[in-house]
């Protein structure tokens, strides 16, 4: 009892401190630290406190762009066993955990890439592994074939430009076979995801790189005016692959 008394004690007086802290933001020049941060903190205390409502409360009033939507969702769903109530906040949540580890690891892939170190392609390799990971078993495409397909082909160059002949060949032909198969039945939703059902797989996901997997490729790997001699490389492989498919 003398503990629980303590803890919710010191919660009070934090949280006091955050509310002053509030107060002085004019004074405030990091533009990461601002009212909304700090009012998360302040229902982390409550949380901590095991005041989950009040928690609760503020956490939705500050989810700005799902930013506490796991931290909501996992709440309901174990300290509240209310999972209709998680889930919700679950989606979301993992909708942008899926938008997050691609923006992050496809910049990690170029970043080292552009480092001349190899974990350029380790983040790459990691990527089309995640992109695999999170399709349901049983699901034919998904929108992620046709990220992959790109990734698969900018691989292609990568390996070029280090002399792997072979290889870029190899990444090219799977990048080519992928996109193709994306673009014979085309899945714009989330569905064929993983932990999603039906009403959830009706979200559209929008990458912006083009409409076909195809178009996507030609944009992002073959996008430059003037192509290094890898990307000549790939392409060359690219035109004799559409060739191949036009004649046969």
């Amino acid at each position: 009892m003398g503990a629980v008394y303590k803890c919710e004690n010191a919660m009070k007086r934090s949280n006091e401190l955050f509310q002053n802290a509030i107060s002085l933001l004019y004074q405030n020049m990091d533009k990461s630290i601002n009212e909304t941060t700090i009012s998360n903190y302040i229902a982390s205390n409550y949380l901590a406190a095991g005041l989950v409502d009040k928690g609760l409360e503020i956490l939705k009033q500050n989810n700005i762009c799902n930013i506490n939507s796991s931290l909501i969702g996992s709440t309901y769903a174990m300290r509240l066993k209310q999972p209709e109530e998680a889930r919700k906040y679950l989606i979301d949540s993992f909708c942008e955990i899926i938008n997050n580890v691609l923006l992050t690891m496809t910049g990690m892939a170029f970043m080292y890439t552009e480092l001349n170190d190899e974990d350029g392609m380790n983040a790459a390799v990691w990527l089309c592994d995640f992109f695999d990971s999170i399709k349901s078993s049983d699901a034919g495409n998904a929108f992620v074939d046709k990220l992959k397909a790109v990734l698969l082909a900018q691989c292609a160059v990568w390996k070029a430009n280090r002399g792997c002949v072979d290889e870029a060949r190899e990444y090219a032909r799977n990048a080519y076979s992928l996109a193709m198969k994306f673009d014979e039945e085309p899945i714009y939703t989330m569905q064929g995801i993983k932990f999603l059902r039906d009403e959830e797989c009706e979200r559209v996901s929008y990458d912006g790189l083009g409409k076909t997997a195809m178009e996507s490729i030609e944009n992002i790997v073959f996008k430059d005016g003037e192509l290094s001699q890898a990307q000549e490389f790939v392409k060359h492989i690219w035109e004799e692959l559409k060739n191949e498919k036009a004649k046969g």
